[in-house]
């Protein structure tokens, strides 16, 4: 990580409105999610959890549950 990153900084998406909560989240370090979609928008795959890490290949989206 560069000294000049700041992780988990946020930012609702455009489409963000009453019904609808969407943020992105750049360099995502130890962010605790609870029932959501995730995208991984990184051209890389993003590693998910510690107990039952799972693989989200880069450019998909998936599930997370509690």
């Amino acid at each position: 990580m560069d000294d000049k990153t700041v992780p988990n900084q946020t930012r609702d998406l455009s489409f963000a409105d009453d019904f609808i909560f969407a943020k992105l989240v750049e360099d995502v370090r130890d962010c605790p999610v609870e029932d959501a979609v995730v995208v991984n928008i990184s051209p890389s795959a993003m590693i998910t959890g510690d107990e039952h890490p799972a693989i989200v290949p880069a450019w998909k989206s998936t599930w997370l549950k509690g």
